[in-house]
């Protein structure tokens, strides 16, 4: 017999997120924006074929699920190593930033650094705007295994695993255990994550090196030893050699210093922090300095600075990314559980909201006014799987269901539809585009 269907606010919720990612594929077939003009035609399909499912099966196997998933957990985390690993090999090469990465590596794995300092003379694309610390990380990846992009691929994938641990000690330091499970697999939804988190790409490299800073400076904050400053300057300089945007981590710790009130801390390690940074981030301007790209990298990262209010492109990109390729990147059909959240954060404003809050408020604000390129917000995804987390908890409260069917019910539903994202995007590239030239 076919149990009725679930009804009320859960009902609603899983309607709308699988109503929401339908409205995507269609927004995709209308637009004229897929590689594949059948893939999306097929999603359809089966995203109309699993809405009945997600809403029609009781209580009792998501309570089943939940149990499962817990008691194999480690099985679990395997199974995802691996799906990482299968879509790392058949992920496309991204143009232009895998190219040149995969390139640079070879450079540094068959001459050494003058190879790779040659490749910052030769290819604009490095010199005029990245750092080192992306390349040499390929570069190490290409010398254990072999100079093939599946290599330099498995170092982002390591940084892709990384991120999502330390996100778990972060939910459990600044939430509780529950919250911390819920927003692993929450990060895991995004189909942004997966795409850049499986190529040789740095964005996932930063975005742990973020997380890692600010994981130190919550356990800093509370008061958790002396020895843990080092780790989070060492990520802060880390991050800064991975990729310039990392600044933006400093007005995110000055936010949160300020609403903490921990401001004594800057001068507590100041010592750490200028050590540090001349020893590192010196180097790496001298270096510059003395091969010539010092002076167009600085003058690229003004023109960056300043891309919004000054240049046409700018703001082309801005709408770009605004109405497609960010809520494309993060899933459109986690729209509900994301105001829910953040509503819910914004009234709360406890010492943990704000954390999330400050984070994903201080980088979006910054990237909107200068450079948004959708790929940079990643470093705020793990604040966004928080927000999810306490966001699918609040209204499976304000619900008459069992929280930990309605929370599995969700956070499953989110996962399912991510890997039907997934599937168009693992060769994807747009024939045209809404807003930019």
């Amino acid at each position: 017999m076919i149990e009725k269907a679930l009804s009320g606010l859960a009902a609603r919720t899983v309607t709308l997120m699988v109503s929401l990612h339908a409205l995507w594929l269609l927004g995709i077939l209308w637009f004229g924006a897929a590689t594949s003009e059948s893939r999306p035609w097929v999603l359809l399909g089966i995203t109309a074929v699993s809405a009945p499912i997600l809403l029609y099966l009781p209580d009792r196997f998501w309570q089943q699920l939940h149990q499962l998933a817990y008691r194999g957990r480690f099985a679990l985390l395997l199974i995802l190593l691996l799906l990482a690993f299968f879509y790392a090999t058949q992920q496309r090469i991204w143009p232009f930033d895998e190219e040149g990465n995969f390139r640079a590596a070879l450079a540094l794995l068959q001459d050494g650094l003058p190879g790779l300092i040659n490749e910052y003379e030769r290819h604009d694309w490095l010199g005029r705007q990245h750092p080192p610390l992306g390349p040499l990380l390929f570069g190490l990846g290409a010398f254990v295994l072999g100079p093939y992009v599946l290599a330099t691929r498995l170092v982002t994938l390591l940084f892709f695993m990384g991120t999502a641990v330390l996100l778990y000690d972060l939910g459990r330091r600044l939430y509780d255990e529950h919250t911390a499970v819920l927003a692993v697999l929450y990060f895991l939804s995004f189909p942004l994550v997966w795409r850049l988190g499986t190529v040789a790409m740095v964005e996932m490299p930063l975005t742990f090196f973020f997380s890692l800073c600010l994981w130190a400076f919550v356990r800093i904050w509370q008061d958790e030893g002396e020895g843990v400053p080092g780790w989070g300057l060492w990520a802060f300089v880390a991050g800064f050699l991975t990729k310039y945007t990392m600044l933006l981590v400093v007005p995110v710790l000055i936010g949160l210093a300020i609403a903490w009130n921990k401001t004594g801390w800057w001068w507590r390690y100041r010592w750490v922090w200028g050590g540090t940074a001349v020893f590192l981030l010196g180097g790496w301007i001298l270096l510059s300095a003395l091969g010539g790209f010092l002076q167009i990298q600085v003058q690229t990262l003004l023109d960056y600075a300043t891309m919004v209010t000054t240049d046409p492109f700018g703001r082309q990109l801005l709408l770009e990314t605004a109405t497609n390729r960010l809520p494309s990147a993060i899933g459109l059909y986690h729209a509900p559980l994301l105001l829910a959240g953040g509503w819910l954060l914004w009234q709360r404003r406890s010492a943990s909201d704000q954390f999330v809050l400050i984070w994903i408020g201080v980088v979006w604000l910054s990237l909107f006014l200068t450079l948004p390129d959708h790929r940079y917000f990643l470093a705020t995804f793990p604040a966004l799987a928080l927000l999810l987390a306490e966001g699918s908890q609040h209204l499976s409260h304000k619900s008459n269901s069992e929280p930990v069917p309605f929370q599995t019910r969700l956070v499953t539903t989110a996962l399912l539809l991510n890997v039907m994202a997934l599937w168009l995007f693992v060769d994807w590239f747009r024939p045209s585009h809404f807003f930019v030239n």
